[in-house]
């Protein structure tokens, strides 16, 4: 009897553990590698034309300095009569016709402190502007009607360096936007106007002209 039983349960262990053979080694799936390809790196724009020290002012409680270098790095300062008011620094990039800045502390514009941050470069003969997008048409229009900047470097456009000693040749170049302004000047009655606000003129799209504000501080604003 325990001769028997032993063979039984030999018997049974063996049926369970699938006595038939060892099985194959089955290894991962094959996976076909397929080559993606790297994605093209456009090389960076080139920022040196833009690069210098740009200045705008009046000598007085307004002395602004913006300097720009060919690597991307921007600094700005406010100087006036009690000295320093403002500063700020970070970088800037090209888009769209623009200098962009990216300024790293905020940038509030208020009193005697804070920048724009988007400027038309407007290169004039030897001379080479930041003109503040705000400030565009108002440029634009006094240069249609007849306004040729001197040799004196204090103004409210942003001016390369010693750029005012060379006297500016033909006009200015300007993007296409803004040529029929630069092209013809304009007369407008005032519609509106509001005290410390802008100022509403009655000439816009429907007579050639941009739809614009004009502020007496900042110059023409597009709308």
């Amino acid at each position: 009897m325990r001769t028997r039983y032993f063979l039984i349960v030999c018997l049974s262990v063996c049926l369970s553990a699938g006595c038939h053979g060892p099985k194959p080694a089955v290894g991962p799936p094959t996976m076909a590698v397929v080559g993606i390809p790297k994605p093209t790196l456009l090389p960076p724009p080139d920022l040196s034309p833009y690069a210098g020290e740009f200045y705008f002012g009046d000598g007085l409680g307004v002395n602004c300095s913006l300097k720009l270098t060919k690597e991307g790095n921007a600094s700005f300062q406010w100087h006036g009569c009690e000295g320093l008011y403002d500063k700020n620094q970070g970088t800037y990039t090209y888009e769209n016709d623009q200098i962009v800045l990216h300024l790293t502390a905020p940038n509030t514009r208020d009193g005697f402190q804070g920048t724009p941050t988007r400027f038309y470069p407007v290169q004039w003969g030897p001379r080479l502007y930041l003109i503040a997008d705000e400030q565009m048409l108002g440029f634009c229009s006094r240069v249609a009607m007849g306004w040729i900047p001197d040799e004196d470097r204090h103004g409210f456009y942003y001016l390369r360096g010693k750029d005012n000693e060379n006297p500016v040749r033909g006009e200015p170049s300007v993007p296409a936007l803004f040529q029929p302004v630069l092209k013809q000047p304009f007369t407008a009655t005032i519609t509106s106007m509001k005290k410390g606000g802008p100022i509403l003129i009655d000439r816009g799209r429907r007579q050639g002209i941009f739809p614009a504000q004009w502020d007496p501080k900042l110059g023409i604003h597009v709308t």
